[in-house]
């Protein structure tokens, strides 16, 4: 049988307010159905809720370590020819090769 929980119980579970529970579900973000009123919600929509928010933060993470061309110039060394190539070229705004040598002159 499904497990469901009230709005106190998802409340405890994300160690959040029940206000915010309440927002969670009202605007939909969190699935959820009325019984007489009251806010109840099937385990696997939790469940789905929490991955949802654990890969959007992972993108976020991976967005943000992705647009970092000093991260990326930092393991230049690793690749003694690429680093040669990077900095005896010249590459167009734009490219891959200027994001990695502007990353890599920023740290020189």
């Amino acid at each position: 049988m499904t497990r469901i929980h009230t709005v106190q119980e998802v409340a405890d579970l994300l160690r959040i307010e029940v206000s915010a529970v309440e927002r969670l579900l009202a605007d939909g973000r969190l699935r959820g159905l009325q019984i007489n009123g009251q806010w109840r919600v099937r385990q696997e929509d939790l469940s789905s809720f929490l991955a949802a928010k654990v890969r959007s933060q992972h993108l976020a993470a991976m967005r943000h370590a992705l647009q970092d061309s000093k991260r990326w110039a930092a393991i230049l060394p690793e690749f003694p020819d690429l680093l040669r190539e990077i900095e005896t070229t010249d590459y167009p705004d734009g490219t891959f090769g200027h994001f990695l040598k502007r990353g890599w002159e920023s740290l020189g």
